[in-house]
């Protein structure tokens, strides 16, 4: 099992407001099977 954590109100992470970028990052993000779990802050 592995976390992530998103903030999406810093400056750092504006551009994973869109939603397509979003996926996209969270897709690359994923290696294996595991289960994952993403926590998106606003």
């Amino acid at each position: 099992m592995y976390s992530c954590t998103i903030a999406l109100d810093g400056i750092e992470n504006e551009e994973l407001r869109n939603p397509k970028t979003c996926y996209q990052h969270v897709k690359a993000a994923i290696k294996d099977n595991e289960s994952y779990y993403l926590f998106l802050a606003e």
